[in-house]
């Protein structure tokens, strides 16, 4: 393996990928949301409230290279766990 294979742009590069955030409705899960949806993944995000995960959609959605899913779930119940 090259050094070339540890440029930021390599080590980072989420376009095309696929992510499960929970919490991604406020705090450390929205920033992570955001983080991947504008460098081009495709970013389902889990939470208990159904108007603020839209909100999220909504608002950081726009003119990104990747994608905001919202998913209601509350991942302290493992029967919801099973559903996603």
């Amino acid at each position: 393996m090259s050094n070339s294979n540890f440029q930021l742009s390599e080590v980072f590069d989420v376009k095309g990928k696929v992510a499960l955030v929970t919490g991604g409705g406020s705090g450390i899960g929205l920033m992570a949301t955001q983080a991947l949806a504008t460098n081009g993944a495709k970013v389902y995000i889990v939470g208990r409230t159904e108007e603020k995960l839209k909100t999220v959609q909504q608002t950081y959605g726009k003119d990104i290279s990747g994608e905001i899913i919202p998913i209601v779930g509350d991942v302290t119940k493992k029967s919801e766990i099973e559903k996603l």
